[in-house]
């Protein structure tokens, strides 16, 4: 009986380490990892929000994504990705992300993500995480001017 415990336990927690592993890493890897996942989705035209709700949980914050949830409802949808802030993406966006921090205090972690090496085809966004139970999480994206 102790066996079965024991191995009941152990697999019980193999189910966890997912979950935690998911959150470890620095507010830029955490940042890399969405947008290399995320440009996979939106090639294969994977509605994220409503197809990959638990991933997006683990990388968006409830509050960001409440907040898309809404504006996709809203008459006044908007017309870009709200993680990419262009209509459609660049074949060289998917080998080229680029993340640097440009400022980490306490609980939230500023980034700025470059999408593409091509400078008429390069996107760029500042995107703001908090920290949420120890886990950085996605707050806001939004569009870097042209330079």
């Amino acid at each position: 009986m102790k066996l079965l415990l024991l191995a009941v336990i152990s697999a019980l927690s193999l189910f966890q380490v997912p979950a935690q592993a998911a959150c470890l890493g620095s507010p830029s890897q955490r940042t890399h990892t969405f947008y290399d996942w995320y440009l996979g989705q939106f090639i294969k035209g994977v509605d994220v929000l409503n197809e990959k709700p638990r991933q997006v949980h683990s990388f968006v914050s409830k509050s960001f994504t409440d907040q898309l949830r809404q504006q996709f409802k809203s008459p006044d949808m908007m017309y870009n990705d709200p993680f990419l802030q262009a209509q459609d993406y660049m074949d060289d966006w998917i080998d080229h992300v680029e993340v640097k921090t440009v400022s980490q205090r306490d609980l939230n972690s500023t980034q700025k993500v470059t999408l593409g090496s091509m400078p008429e085809t390069t996107v760029r966004v500042t995107v703001q995480l908090r920290s949420e139970q120890g886990c950085w999480k996605i707050s806001s994206v939004t569009q870097e001017p042209l330079r």
